[in-house]
């Protein structure tokens, strides 16, 4: 039972979404709020521009990689790793779109040997003097070598150049931002003419993004949105859903966003509570969590994917520590303590404050933003109904805290052992 124990523990990977690796492939659960379909369909449409946002942790990314499973066989889908490759603090959009082509291009090589996509390869590294790029980042050449050459550092590809130097790259393509656009846009169309589909980019890990570079995307660079060369699906910060300038999304990508919203899993809403038990049943937990230790879980979730999947973690650990065979109640509570701190530490006075004269009925004003993107407010709701707020119910247990140390010695929560 340890071994199965082990192996539920690594299924529980709160920061491995399930679509994303074939041996995963079978722990997704499908959604039933029609994220996924409906996002399908709107990337079926010509000229797609689709801005998808939602809270952390309510699996995006997982919808978003089963898309691509989804339209693999009808167009050439590429996720390029923005957030992993990218200096997030400099982003912009001339950035993504040269990014994403040249990201496209090393998935063929017959794509990689086309004439704009060269062009654009000298562009990014800004000589002319070089041997095919794109065939250099896909390292071909150094494998058919032998290696690298010893004492000699080899020369970077454009996709290596983005991480070594990407201010000198941002300035590279302020020179002239709209012959870049273009030469993007001739090198999408030869892509897809050597792979023979029409190109999708799914744009993940723009959600990560400042609230000031967040403001110059959706903002004084919107307009940029509506140039993207390619079918493209861009997962932007929840936050940007509460600023003043929202009403005007619509105008530069293809409609209103799409919102991903957690799930409603309270005592009265079965289909919630349900999704939940198969998710972790799907990862081997059915013969592993005690029924009572399960239901802590999920009534502590949130209706958050990934905070279930921390919770449920953190307990596995700890009976894998401590040499048990299942996960009891005490266990789940002692790793839903653990999953709190991140609030404990993330909460101000004034966040306090405002969570305590939170109602449904009722947000609290100009926090609002705030407490939705550290998950202390959560959204829920269906495409067909009504967008509805709660207070995280990890946030309960401090949030007694601080009205009992408020309203005794005046301590804040933090000097409250």
């Amino acid at each position: 039972m340890r071994d199965e124990l082990q192996q539920f523990l690594e299924a529980c990977d709160p920061a491995a979404p399930a679509a994303g690796d074939p041996a995963r492939g079978d722990r997704f659960v499908d959604r039933k709020d029609g994220f996924r379909v409906e996002l399908a369909v709107r990337l079926r449409q010509e000229g797609a521009r689709v801005l998808c946002v939602g809270q952390t942790g309510i699996g995006k990314t997982t919808e978003l990689l089963r898309v691509a499973d989804e339209l693999q066989t009808e167009y050439a889908v590429v996720v390029p790793p923005v957030d992993r490759m990218l200096d997030l603090s400099l982003l912009g959009w001339h950035d993504i779109i040269a990014f994403s082509c040249l990201w496209a291009a090393a998935q063929s090589e017959s794509s990689a040997q086309s004439g704009a996509v060269l062009r654009l390869a000298q562009v990014i590294g800004g000589e002319k003097r070089r041997p095919n790029p794109i065939l250099a980042a896909l390292s071909v050449a150094a494998k058919e070598a032998g290696g690298i050459s010893p004492g000699r550092i080899p020369e970077p590809s454009p996709l290596q150049r983005f991480r070594n130097e990407h201010p000198a790259i941002k300035n590279r393509i302020a020179r002239g931002p709209a012959q870049v656009a273009d030469l993007c846009r001739q090198a999408v169309a030869e892509i897809e003419g050597a792979v023979g589909k029409q190109l999708i980019v799914l744009i993940d890990g723009v959600e990560k993004v400042s609230m000031k570079v967040a403001t110059s995307l959706f903002y004084k660079e919107a307009r940029l949105a509506s140039e993207l060369p390619f079918r493209a699906a861009v997962v932007g910060p929840h936050r940007i859903l509460h600023e003043e300038f929202s009403a005007d999304l619509g105008d530069f990508f293809s409609t209103e966003p799409l919102i991903l919203r957690a799930i409603s899993c309270q005592e009265n809403e079965p289909e919630g509570r349900a999704f939940f038990r198969e998710m972790l049943h799907a990862r081997g937990g059915a013969d592993l969590i005690e029924p009572d230790a399960l239901e802590v879980a999920i009534d502590n979730s949130g209706g958050i994917p990934r905070q279930l999947l921390t919770i449920v973690s953190n307990a596995a650990r700890l009976a894998v520590v401590e040499d048990v065979d299942r996960i009891p109640a005490e266990l789940m509570l002692r790793g839903r303590a653990r999953a709190m701190e991140r609030f404990f530490y993330a909460l101000r006075d004034d966040d306090y404050e405002a969570l305590l004269a939170f109602s449904p009925d009722r947000p609290p004003g100009p926090h609002l933003s705030r407490l939705l993107r550290l998950l202390a407010v959560i959204e829920y709701g269906k495409q067909s109904s009504l967008l509805k707020l709660g207070i995280n119910p990890l946030c309960a247990p401090l949030l007694q805290r601080y009205k009992k140390a408020h309203v005794g010695d005046g301590k804040t929560p933090h000097e409250v052992g």
